[in-house]
C-alpha cells in the first residue's frame, strides 16, 4: 500500500513509546493519540502492554512491545520468556531486538535459533525483527534482506546513533518505494 493522505500514513505506522520515564497518564494520552489517528500499532515497555491492551481494546490499533530490548545480546531463552510473557498481557506483535555480535561474527545459527524459540512462544503472533542499520554495512544489509522476517530499521541505542549513509541507503533501497 503507498499513502496518499495522512490517515492512510498512520495505518502504517507502528507508533512507538519506549521512553524509560513514561507514566501511566503518559500512556494514556499516547494510546488516545494512537486510536484517534488509528494507527496501526502501538509499541510499548514490556510493562505498559496491558495498560494499552486495555486502552486500546475497542478499537484496531495493535500492540507491540519489544525483547531484547535495547541491546538484543539476551539469551534466546530470555527473549522467548519476555515474548511468551507479552502475549499473555495482551501483545499482539513482538520487536525483538537480533543479536548484532552474533551476527557480525557470523553466528547466523545464533539469530536464527532466537527467532526459532521467541516465534515458538508467540504462535501466530507477528514477530519483527528489530536491527540497528547504522552499525552494519551494505553487504550485511543485503544479507539480511534476504532473510524471510519483518525487519525494522533502527538507530536507537548506540554511539553511532546518527543517521549515516548506511542508514540512508536502507532507507532508500526498502522503504522510500513505499512513501509517496
Amino acid at each position: 500500500m503507498i499513502a496518499k493522505t495522512p490517515e492512510e500514513l498512520a495505518r502504517c505506522m507502528d507508533f512507538t513509546y519506549l521512553d524509560n520515564t513514561a507514566t501511566k497518564e503518559d500512556m494514556d494520552v499516547f494510546c488516545k493519540i494512537a486510536a484517534d489517528w488509528n494507527m496501526y500499532s502501538v509499541v510499548v515497555s514490556p510493562c505498559y502492554v496491558k495498560q494499552a491492551s486495555q486502552l486500546l481494546k475497542d478499537t484496531d490499533v495493535k500492540v507491540g512491545t519489544v525483547v531484547g530490548f535495547p541491546l538484543g545480546t539476551n539469551d534466546k531463552r530470555v527473549k522467548a520468556l519476555e515474548a511468551k510473557i507479552a502475549v499473555e498481557d495482551g501483545a499482539d506483535e513482538i520487536d525483538m531486538v537480533m543479536n548484532i555480535p552474533a551476527f557480525v561474527n557470523g553466528n547466523y545459527d545464533v539469530i536464527t535459533d532466537e527467532i526459532a524459540a521467541v516465534k515458538s512462544e508467540i504462535g501466530d503472533k507477528v514477530l519483527k525483527v528489530i536491527i540497528e542499520t547504522n552499525l552494519l554495512n551494505e553487504k550485511q544489509i543485503e544479507e539480511i534482506k534476504l532473510w524471510n522476517y519483518y525487519i525494522i530499521y533502527a538507530v536507537l541505542f548506540n554511539e553511532k546513533g546518527n543517521l549515516n549513509d548506511d542508514s540512508y541507503l536502507f532507507f532508500e533501497k526498502y522503504i522510500s518505494s513505499y512513501i509517496k
